[in-house]
């Protein structure tokens, strides 16, 4: 065997070990409880604020290394997109720990979306509730069209899923969500994508 296939398979499953590993920290995290939390608040555990962070920081090193050790524009080009990129999609985690937090009680929800953007709806102006499970969020589209989005990464979510059963009536909610909600309102989140 090549010396460089088996550089690039070890590569390979590093990468998927680290990601796997990373997964389960998230999705372990999500079952915290927040000291002075009344339970009916969802926000990110502080594993969302850390891994955003660090890969802010880790794309912010790669646009470094592209402008440091590149041969050539094209290079160059790929290197600084590649790690844009990489800090663009990082902000963003970073950007939704601090606003995108949520409160549930028995009328509605109060949401707070990425942008900063705040807002509020009742429970009765809910008219379909899916689970996008490549994205990994509950997405509640309301009565003026408007859609929420509620992260699976969340701590809370149990609280979240009780409310939505109480409170939604059954034909609203796709049958996917409703299975996650059921076993998130029991305790039971559900896995982060393949881990």
């Amino acid at each position: 065997m090549d010396r460089s296939w088996i550089s690039i398979l070890a590569q390979i499953v590093f990468w998927f070990i680290a990601m796997s590993l990373m997964t389960r920290w998230m999705a372990s995290s999500r079952k915290r409880s927040d000291v002075g939390n009344d339970g009916m608040q969802l926000k990110h555990p502080p594993t969302t604020l850390y891994i955003g962070l660090a890969a802010t920081l880790f794309g912010i090193g790669l646009c470094i290394a592209a402008v440091t050790w590149t041969d050539g524009p094209g290079q160059l080009l790929i290197g600084l997109l590649f790690g844009a990129g990489m800090v663009a999609v990082s902000l963003s985690l970073v950007a939704d720990y601090y606003f995108a937090r949520h409160r549930v009680d028995a009328q509605g929800m109060h949401y707070g979306r990425m942008s900063g953007q705040r807002g509020a709806f009742l429970w009765r102006d809910v008219r379909r509730v899916n689970f996008n499970e490549g994205m990994n969020w509950y997405s509640l589209t309301l009565e003026s069209g408007a859609t929420v989005r509620v992260s699976g990464l969340l701590m809370g979510l149990p609280v979240f899923a009780a409310h939505v059963l109480a409170h939604i009536p059954a034909h609203h909610i796709d049958r996917t969500a409703r299975d996650k909600l059921d076993a998130a309102a029991q305790g039971r989140l559900h896995k982060l994508w393949l881990f």
